[in-house]
């Protein structure tokens, strides 16, 4: 499984990378089932996520389960280990098209 989940990462990295040049960081490469992606200058407010929810994009923002706020306005925990490439990659579309606006 660990290969599975090393070509989903790696393949979710690439797609990121690719819809949001010089504007994403990826964190948590090692940790196996999600990653977490920070965005400059786009905060995850709460509006932001009801327009992303719209698209049907589990993503959390990082700030949900932070203990100081504030901190990590612009990180969100993506979960990629359940999806197949096809998913991931309508996902990442979506939240382009969503944070793009």
């Amino acid at each position: 499984m660990e290969k599975v989940y090393r070509k989903r990462r790696d393949y979710l990295i690439g797609l990121l990378g690719s819809s949001f040049p010089g504007i994403i960081l990826i964190f948590g490469v090692s940790a196996g089932m999600y990653i977490v992606a920070e965005f400059e200058e786009i905060s995850f407010s709460q509006e932001t996520m009801e327009r992303v929810r719209t698209t049907r994009v589990g993503v959390v923002p990082v700030e949900k389960h932070a203990i100081i706020k504030g901190k990590r306005p612009g990180q969100i925990g993506i979960w990629y280990a359940h999806l197949a490439p096809e998913h991931l990659h309508e996902g990442v579309a979506r939240l382009r098209r969503t944070l793009k606006r």
